[in-house]
């Protein structure tokens, strides 16, 4: 079964967790975190897993290179995102059919291969089953794209349940990249979900 990695939504055990995390020297990692941001009861789920065969491919596009792939595709695809009007804007998101009107694969606009936010987007715009960085895409080469695309995903999962708990409907869920710092991405996700529910949280709830 797939590995899914939560976060906990209790902002005393976030503040425990993330202090753990930051007084290390180089800001460290450990097993001992990983078991922290993992499978904790009422925890929100960042929904990035491991594996699974049957991953639907994201292609991101930047605008100006949205015409050579179109010139690199079959003509029902390429064709499809031009009546769609799919013009690869940040943010934008096309759902590709194939043949036998299952979903063959998606397509995101982005500014820059490194575009958190439009990533972000993906978390609620997508059915849900599991997907992946489409394979051979030079943005994901280096490690820098590739953990913002896991991070931006993970974070677009992000609600705040402190007042309203309760279960999560079938989600997107996304294979880690194969650059992508997983440690770094935990790291980063752990404190910008704690410090959002601390903004979140009503200020006659944050006292002692």
């Amino acid at each position: 079964m797939p590995q899914v990695f939560r976060i906990s939504p209790d902002p005393a055990a976030h503040c425990k967790l993330v202090s753990g995390l930051f007084t290390r020297a180089g800001i460290g990692h450990s097993r001992a975190s990983d078991r922290g941001l993992r499978e904790r009861k009422g925890a929100v789920e960042f929904h990035l897993i491991d594996q699974d065969s049957a991953a639907v491919p994201i292609t991101a596009l930047k605008a100006a290179d949205l015409a050579g792939w179109r010139q690199a595709q079959p003509q029902a695809p390429a064709a499809w995102s031009e009546k769609a009007g799919f013009e690869a804007k940040a943010g934008q998101i096309l759902l590709l059919p194939g043949p036998d009107g299952a979903l063959a694969g998606v397509l995101l606009g982005i500014e820059e291969a490194d575009d958190l936010w439009a990533y972000a987007g993906l978390a609620a715009a997508l059915p849900a089953g599991a997907y992946c960085l489409a394979s051979g895409q030079a943005y994901f080469a280096g490690g820098r794209a590739a953990s913002q695309a896991a991070l931006g995903f993970a974070l677009g999962h992000y609600r705040f349940r402190r007042y309203r708990p309760g279960p999560d409907k079938a989600a997107p869920r996304l294979v880690w990249p194969a650059a992508a710092d997983r440690a770094a991405v935990m790291r980063t996700a752990a404190a910008m979900v704690m410090v959002r529910d601390l903004i979140n949280t009503p200020a006659s709830d944050l006292g002692p």
